[in-house]
């Protein structure tokens, strides 16, 4: 389990580009891209570290197993329940957003965050860690 318990801030995807979450413990939520309870793609993103700081949010992330459950709560109040399908690691280059980021049939999840080898010229990591779960029950109100 990747053991994240995090507030979600709602960005945007502008110009194609998606905006980064504010600070290392912040998850983002894509409200242009799909909302909980609804088919579609809810799609968030959080840092892997931060500078200063070291390992933040979605640090884990990568480790995630299919299978795996995660519940996201919403602001109706309730708790939604997802089941891990896949994770993959993503070269920025060759990273398929279209399929990533686009709507999908069934309500799905898609979490986001940076793998792989780290380029210090840059300062920025070439890869990209993509995790896709399926909505796997109703609505649970949280207590």
């Amino acid at each position: 389990s990747a053991g994240v318990d995090a507030g979600i801030e709602p960005l945007r995807v502008v110009d194609g580009a998606m905006q980064d979450p504010s600070g290392p413990w912040e998850v983002a939520w894509y409200e242009n891209l799909g909302s909980l309870g609804v088919p579609g793609n809810v799609v968030m993103a959080g840092h892997i570290d931060y500078w200063n700081v070291g390992p933040s949010v979605f640090y884990n992330l990568g480790s995630v197993q299919p299978g795996a459950e995660i519940v996201v709560a919403g602001d109706d109040g309730l708790q939604y329940p997802f089941t891990v399908e896949w994770t993959e690691l993503f070269t920025s280059d060759d990273m398929p957003m279209d399929e990533i980021t686009g709507p999908t049939a069934t309500q799905s999840l898609t979490l986001i965050t940076c793998g792989g080898a780290f380029d210090y010229v840059n300062g920025e990591y070439l890869s990209r860690t993509v995790v896709r779960a399926t909505r796997s029950g109703p609505g649970i109100p949280v207590t």
